[in-house]
């Protein structure tokens, strides 16, 4: 029987408690105790305390700003962003987050055949990975030249004349042969049949199984890897087809817990810090718009002439146009307030980017960019200018749908597209 199988799953929102207890909604001490512990091992991988994931009380759990899901033996919890984007529930947004970021091709549930709310996001992923894997191998594995040594009764390649006559001096019939045989058993195949076996006894949809099952079969030539993530795989050309199945196994294999591969306490977790996730996918949102010329933590500027106190704004891109220098935040703005929410140390932090990479006399323009809510979209909502330095220092909301066309930037990468804000005051008057 699959250990994940039939078992409870839940659902709950960044920083939301989840009961401990035998009601409905709830998990029990025990349940939590496996969560928790799951929590423990993955956040050194994180680098991060255990609590940043899932905090442990009397009567509740309590989850961080790290979404994702928790599986271990009899509770499944799945952690979702708590902003409202649309009217969805976050997973969509998380997913399509996710392939932007780590150029992934996860299915969304409406995607991939189900109705809304039927699978949770460790299904989801389980499901697109395999049908990623059936899609790919249609194409065949790709396959390379190993250097092999066997005993033939004909040459086969060149002889070894060495173990030719030191193993069978007495044995004219046999041949010590050495050659060159094209086999798929190699680094790249091994990882991903690696992460397909691990996801055998994850998933609890038949469907996702069969489609596994039927995957591994083909890949029956492929051997076992001890230590699939220290694999030393090679991406090129000839492979081109499997560097998002890679991309994706990696990703898998890595939700392993520590824990669970030395006792019998199994637990696989796919945890993302949603801070992190947010810069990433600003970033390659930014160097598609902009290529090389968006930086991305760009280095080489300090506070002090000496090289402390290092400046590294998440995205910086010098034009002839203008310097623009953008930090993320994955926080709501209050668009209510004259300040739009923003903390005074943000504000703080922009003035030094600026000070440090600003170009005289090319304009600066410096972008505090949130995540965009339901009904905002991408735009501009404060455009103030620095007072004494004329630096604009923008606060901003980027829409994280993916939309017909695509996510775009719009006003962010192009001042002449820019929208009239909504105020616009010094940084005095604010």
């Amino acid at each position: 029987m699959k250990p994940f199988t039939g078992h409870k799953r839940l659902t709950c929102r960044e920083w939301q408690q989840i009961p401990v207890g035998d009601g409905a909604g709830a998990v029990t001490p025990t349940e939590a105790d496996r969560l928790c512990r799951l929590a423990a091992a993955y956040a050194n991988r994180l680098r991060c305390r255990p609590e940043d994931i899932l905090a442990r009380r009397h009567a509740h759990l309590k989850a961080g700003q790290i979404c994702g899901v928790l599986a271990a033996p009899g509770v499944t919890l799945e952690i979702l962003p708590k902003l409202d984007f649309d009217g969805e529930d976050g997973r969509a947004t998380l997913v399509h987050m996710l392939n932007v970021a780590h150029d992934l091709r996860i299915w969304s549930e409406g995607q991939a055949g189900f109705a809304p709310q039927s699978l949770d996001l460790l299904e989801v992923v389980i499901l697109s990975f395999a049908r990623h894997l059936s899609d790919t191998l249609r194409n065949g594995l790709p396959r390379r030249y190993r250097t092999e040594a066997d005993d033939l009764p004909v040459l086969r390649g060149a002889l070894d004349v060495k173990r030719q006559f030191s193993a069978h001096a007495v044995r004219p019939d046999r041949l010590a042969c050495r050659f060159d045989e094209l086999t798929p058993d190699i680094p790249l195949t091994r990882v991903v049949a690696a992460a397909a076996r691990m996801l055998v006894r994850r998933t609890a949809l038949a469907a996702t199984l069969t489609m596994l099952n039927d995957a591994l079969d083909r890949m029956d030539r492929v051997g076992r890897s001890p230590d699939p993530l220290r694999e030393r795989v090679v991406l090129d050309r000839t492979n081109t087809a499997w560097h998002g199945m890679y991309r994706m196994a990696r990703l898998l294999l890595a939700g392993r817990s520590q824990s669970a591969r030395r006792g019998s306490d199994e637990g696989f977790a796919l945890l993302f810090p949603m801070n992190e996730l947010f810069e990433n996918y600003t970033a390659k949102l930014f160097r598609r718009a902009m290529g090389r010329r968006a930086r991305i933590q760009a280095r080489g500027k300090s506070v002090t002439t000496c090289g402390l106190f290092a400046l590294r704004p998440d995205i910086l891109v010098q034009t002839e146009r203008e310097t623009l220098i953008v930090d993320t935040k994955w926080k709501r703005l209050t668009l209510s307030e004259d300040k739009a929410g923003v903390s005074q140390s943000d504000i703080y932090q922009m003035l030094a980017y600026g000070q440090g990479y600003g170009r005289s006399p090319t304009p600066t323009r410096l972008v505090l960019l949130y995540p965009a809510v339901a009904g905002q979209g991408t735009r501009v909502w404060r455009d103030w200018v620095v007072d004494g330095s004329g630096f604009a220092l923008q606060v901003a909301s980027l829409d994280l749908s993916p939309g017909p066309e695509g996510p775009r930037l719009g006003p962010l990468t192009d001042p002449g597209l820019m929208p009239d804000p909504i105020m616009e005051r010094s940084m005095t008057d604010a």
